[in-house]
């Protein structure tokens, strides 16, 4: 297993509260087979599971991302992923057509999460609609994407935005055959 993944790092966590499995699913609302394969590295959880794991560990979600931690700004050029990708892969539990590239992963004590997510075509049908606290910003940066959002449908294209509660149920895709990318930013309280 590789050093510091999110999986090693939930382990690490929960060990130092000493708090069983069984009670980290029950906290975060998880079910104890998608636990076992994320703390295996198995499974890439999606934000929202990330989120439900911090908040029932009492840490920040960027502690799943962190590396080397500068207190200092960050500096990310040329639209390069400054930490480790995460795809999500299992359909399950999570849309298998999101590639996740964190761009501040290396900034400490950070309130905001921003990504740049790539899109493959397609809606997952069997994925459920994310929701969790905290506010989402998306900048399309290629294609165009669709954003369902409680009951409300958003078509945005290239240079368009949506800023939008994530408490609210919402998922993004893409019907474009080359994909689509956009800059989210998350902002998660805690």
């Amino acid at each position: 297993m590789r050093k510091n993944t999110i999986g090693q790092r939930i382990i690490t966590l929960r060990n130092s509260l000493e708090m069983s499995r069984e009670t980290l699913c029950e906290q975060s609302e998880l079910n104890i087979e998608l636990l076992n394969r994320i703390e295996k590295d198995l499974h890439t959880p999606s934000i929202s599971t990330l989120i439900r794991l911090s908040r029932a560990l009492g840490v920040r979600v960027g502690t799943f991302l962190d590396d080397q931690l500068e207190v200092g700004p960050v500096l990310c050029k040329g639209g390069e992923s400054n930490g480790d990708e995460m795809h999500s892969r299992d359909a399950k539990y999570d849309n298998d057509k999101v590639v996740y590239k964190p761009l501040a992963s290396n900034k400490s004590s950070r309130h905001m999460e921003p990504f740049i997510i790539e899109l493959q075509k397609g809606k997952n049908v069997s994925y459920q609609r994310s929701s969790h606290e905290g506010e989402e910003f998306i900048y399309v940066i290629e294609g165009s994407v669709y954003i369902e959002y409680g009951k409300q449908n958003y078509h945005l294209d290239k240079g368009e935005s949506i800023y939008f509660d994530s408490i609210v149920e919402h998922q993004i895709y893409t019907e474009e055959e080359s994909g689509a990318k956009v800059i989210a930013n998350i902002y998660s309280p805690f």
